[in-house]
């Protein structure tokens, strides 16, 4: 009766040891899958002037503005000016990533950005000019 005893309550340490694994990976799903819908932001919320800095795939900085302007659903309508040069762009955000397709004044100037919209309305991201080897990076900040 001893042994009998002892073999079940071996197995209730290890049913409830399989419980308690099972409940912490529950909780870190919920943790990382939270976190990651703690902050949304609907596109109509972007509309506005923004301050641009940012470095170009040279490496050089640069400096500017920005307006958003809403379209319709989650897509958007970018317009920047840095120095003499327009650039016009459309995004579409999804989550708090909103993917840019933009063109400059000349037509070959054309590329892509991904930026991450942060909870206080600064937008971050990095950006590929079409045939321009390398990588810009680039932040709006709403004015």
């Amino acid at each position: 009766m001893g042994r009998g005893l002892k073999n079940w309550q071996q197995r209730g340490q290890v049913g409830l040891m399989k419980q308690l694994s099972r409940l912490q990976a529950i909780v870190v799903t919920v943790l990382v899958l939270g976190s990651a819908s703690v902050f949304a932001v609907e596109a109509k919320a972007l509309a506005g002037k923004y301050t641009v800095t940012g470095k170009n795939p040279a490496g050089n900085e640069f400096s500017g503005t920005a307006e958003i302007t809403h379209k319709k659903g989650p897509t958007v309508e970018i317009v920047w000016k840095i120095g003499k040069r327009t650039t016009v762009g459309f995004g579409k955000l999804v989550g708090d990533t909103l993917t840019v397709e933009y063109q400059g004044a000349v037509a070959d100037r054309e590329g892509k950005a991904i930026y991450e919209v942060k909870p206080r309305g600064k937008i971050i991201g990095k950006w590929h000019t079409k045939g321009v080897p390398g990588v810009g990076t680039e932040t709006m900040t709403p004015e």
